[in-house]
């Protein structure tokens, strides 16, 4: 066991080292062509990132804006709503004076008869 064995083997290492060598330097070049892609694709998903940050912040303004005005509305509403409540509270206390005023009136003038 001498250097028939070493010099088969040799010989072995040396064309798998060159053979790896040589894909090394293939598919370097298409993994750098890979990553110049991806480069390009992660700038354009940057860029849409970015409008889309935009167009996020106008719909917020435009939604805040309206909430505004929806609150607004509803602020006016709820003392217009209050002002008839208040409202129906008097007209309803003064037609209930209004009624037992007519009642006695109406009392004085038909009485009623009792029973037996």
């Amino acid at each position: 066991m001498g250097p028939e064995v070493i010099i088969p083997s040799a010989t072995t290492v040396t064309v798998v080292l060159a053979l790896g060598t040589f894909l090394w330097r293939v598919f370097d070049k298409r993994f750098d062509r890979v990553d110049e892609q991806f480069k390009r694709v992660d700038e354009r998903f940057g860029e849409v990132d970015r409008r889309f940050g935009r167009f996020e912040a106008e719909v917020d303004a435009k939604l805040d804006k309206f909430a505004a005005t929806v609150d607004a509305r509803f602020g006016s509403l709820d003392a217009k709503v209050d002002a008839l409540a208040q409202d129906h509270q008097s007209l309803a206390r003064e037609l209930s004076e209004f009624r037992g005023e007519m009642r006695g009136r109406l009392d004085a003038v038909f009485p009623h008869p009792t029973a037996r």
